[in-house]
């Protein structure tokens, strides 16, 4: 079973959710149970620690198979009157759902150095005038130094011809 920290469950009907190996908690610093497992009760799943006829925990077993700290996290959790099947959810999305997009978002600003792609500026001038699109990203790459200019191209050792396609003539 793989393991992703950065994921944590809702509960629904609790049956697919295991009490000690999956983040089901609603701590955000740690969603995992800190108490040791019970021998013999490593499948535990969450739908063993709620009273099928109340839709309450069951806070006898609760106190007896948890630390105090868990104890407290777990009661904190409300119980929905839900036959909604459990479902994985993913921290770095608006929607909790996971996306591509949003884990190549997550890896650009939080796993990989991207300050030297910052420039100083109020860009949101540029984003608010009223003109084509396409004017803008040009006016916001001019601004940033970003176009792919023959200059920037040769010093970036990329074979491109000195001369100018329209003149024949250097640079």
């Amino acid at each position: 079973q793989v393991v992703v920290k950065d994921t944590r469950w809702r509960l629904g009907n609790g049956k697919n959710i295991n009490v000690w190996q999956d983040p089901w908690l609603r701590d955000k610093d740690n969603s995992y149970i800190n108490s040791s497992p019970i021998d013999g009760l490593e499948d535990l799943t969450i739908s063993a620690l709620i009273h099928p006829s109340k839709f309450t925990w069951n806070e006898n077993l609760i106190h007896d198979f948890f630390a105090p700290n868990d104890v407290v996290r777990i009661l904190s959790i409300p119980i929905l009157h839900s036959n909604e099947l459990d479902k994985i959810l993913w921290k770095f999305s608006r929607d909790w759902s996971f996306s591509v997009k949003s884990i190549y978002f997550h890896i650009m600003e939080h796993m990989l150095d991207n300050s030297y792609s910052h420039e100083r500026g109020n860009w949101t001038l540029i984003w608010r005038w009223k003109i084509p699109h396409k004017m803008k990203v040009f006016l916001w790459r001019v601004a940033r130094w970003c176009l792919s200019t023959r200059g920037k191209l040769i010093r970036k050792t990329m074979e491109c011809p000195i001369y100018c396609s329209f003149c024949v003539e250097c640079d």
